[in-house]
């Protein structure tokens, strides 16, 4: 008998580290709106490789074993055309109404950050793929402000709030000349009320995106996927927290993008748990990884020779 028990003791621990995985709620439901722009529809945005690839990677990791097994119900994916400001707007209206205490709600942009250069106030917005080139106030685009509204109003209705952001790629945009994409990374570090954030980047930095990870994936998304699989359980306690993850990648991203300067921030609950760890699964990703190491040196050249 008692063996009979210690069997069923160790097949519910199991069954507990393979249904409580990453973003998933115990208790409640996850939801989850995932942006990712390349294309933009102006010609003078210029157009970015890998942000789409970056959103899909993400919407992957959610739906597998490891990361949940969301299914699509609970997903928005728009990536490219499919992500005009209507459409994301209409998204956001879904993940509040989905949305109840005691939820999750996951909200993931990768594509372009600028702000705005006719008031003095030169307020930070994310490019939705049909935004203006430089008026962002006429339309088209998702404004600071409308974010900081959407995620009080989740996390006032207890929802717990998760924002990833790699919206700071490099590129010529209206407002460059006064650090536009800095600026709206800068606002978005600020705490809109008890939500997880977690940045690619400090507000003066650029979002580096090359093939060189994951056969072309911005160097922030890819790290991110692969820490939240478990590379990042630092203490190897079979979990990543918020923490873990931040202390992840600001390991590997920097290396990775120097002599340019990349450095991974997040804000909120530094100890909340965000993925739980498979330890034999991991082992057998970590020496898949370590065969398809990315390799640095033409890229490091390569930025040398770009003017950021």
């Amino acid at each position: 008998m008692k063996n009979i028990l210690l069997l069923m003791l160790g097949l519910f621990t199991c069954l507990f580290y393979l249904n409580a995985q990453t973003f998933g709620s115990a208790e409640g439901t996850t939801c989850a709106v995932v942006i990712g722009i390349s294309d933009y529809q102006d010609e003078l945005i210029p157009d970015l490789r890998y942000a789409h690839k970056d959103a899909e990677s993400f919407v992957a990791y959610l739906q597998s074993d490891k990361g949940g097994r969301l299914e699509d119900q609970y997903i928005r994916l728009l990536v490219n055309e499919q992500a005009k400001a209507g459409d994301i707007i209409a998204q956001f209206d879904w993940l509040i109404a989905e949305s109840k205490a005691g939820d999750k709600a996951i909200i993931y942009f990768s594509g372009h950050g600028d702000v705005e250069r006719v008031t003095k106030f030169q307020r930070g917005y994310l490019l939705a793929y049909d935004s203006p080139p430089a008026a962002y106030m006429a339309g088209g685009t998702l404004s600071v402000q409308n974010l900081q509204d959407i995620i009080t109003s989740l996390s006032e209705s207890g929802v717990q709030v998760i924002f990833i952001s790699d919206a700071c790629r490099s590129g010529k945009l209206a407002g460059s000349d006064t650090g536009g994409a800095q600026a709206t990374t800068a606002a978005l570090t600020k705490q809109f009320a008890n939500e997880i954030k977690i940045l690619s980047c400090q507000p003066n930095e650029f979002s580096l995106e090359g093939a060189q990870w994951g056969g072309g994936r911005g160097c922030f998304s890819y790290h991110l996927v692969d820490g939240l699989y478990g590379l990042a359980d630092l203490d190897n306690d079979r979990a990543v927290s918020v923490l873990e993850l931040e202390r992840y990648l600001e390991d590997r991203v920097p290396r990775e993008t120097a002599p340019q300067s990349q450095i991974p921030m997040s804000t909120g609950n530094k100890w909340e748990e965000l993925a739980f760890v498979d330890k034999n699964w991991l082992e057998t990703f970590k020496l898949q990884k370590t065969k398809n190491a990315p390799h640095l040196t033409n890229w490091r050249a390569e930025i040398l020779k770009k003017p950021y």
